[in-house]
């Protein structure tokens, strides 16, 4: 795997989930915290953060284009990592979380 590959998967591919899984597992405040909504929470946030910052290093290095000149691109650009790269995640997690009241 190529470091272009790594980051193409990071980004689109679902590996930021498993990258913010494996971190926040270790991470002593959110082990600690007992509220399965704050975790969810948090665990959503950590793979959008990891997927954009997956993202910028992809542009950093050369792998992919910038998205253009003006903001419209940038946000447009950011607006399409948000929700490709998160929506299987957050689904299954807000879905996961309606199985988890019902009981």
């Amino acid at each position: 795997m190529t470091l272009e590959s790594l980051l193409a998967m990071l980004v689109a591919g679902g590996g930021a989930g498993t990258v913010s899984y494996l971190l926040l597992k270790y991470w002593p405040k959110y082990a600690a915290n007992p509220d399965p909504d704050v975790k969810r929470w948090i665990a959503i946030a950590g793979t959008e953060l990891v997927a954009l910052a997956a993202w910028g290093a992809a542009i950093w290095m050369g792998f992919i284009p910038m998205p253009g000149p003006d903001a419209q691109a940038w946000v447009n650009a950011i607006a399409n990592i948000l929700i490709a790269g998160g929506t299987s995640y957050q689904t299954s997690q807000m879905w996961h979380s309606k199985g988890l009241r019902v009981r």
